[in-house]
């Protein structure tokens, strides 16, 4: 049985109350994306990490939005209507809900 403080609507309601974000799953950050210039219109502020050691989430940049369909899959897309999410890079790491790195093998896209 959950404790009343603990339960996980009362803890979604205190978030909200307080401004908290909630915590972000990049996981389920996939599908067409679109890069957005301004940081204030994102859904998400991402860092491009140099290395795939420290990265959230490998992405491949997938040419054919149809096969972006799985975590670490993205279509990179420059119309802002036909995206999935839209995020914002940033320069630094402590501002950003995740981070990715940019992979050119499919086959290791996704979750780490």
């Amino acid at each position: 049985m959950t404790s009343i403080l603990f339960h996980p609507i009362l803890l979604i309601i205190i978030y909200y109350l307080l401004g908290a974000d909630l915590p972000v799953d990049p996981c389920q950050v996939y599908g067409v994306i679109y890069i957005d210039p301004q940081p204030d219109r994102a859904e998400f502020l991402v860092y491009e990490e140099s290395s795939e050691v420290f990265a959230d989430l490998l992405v491949y940049d997938e040419e054919n939005r149809l096969f972006a369909d799985r975590s670490g899959m993205w279509h990179i897309t420059d119309n802002r209507a036909l995206a999935d999410h839209t995020i914002h890079l940033v320069d630094n790491s402590s501002s950003a809900h995740f981070s990715i790195y940019f992979t050119n093998i499919i086959s290791i896209a996704g979750c780490r």
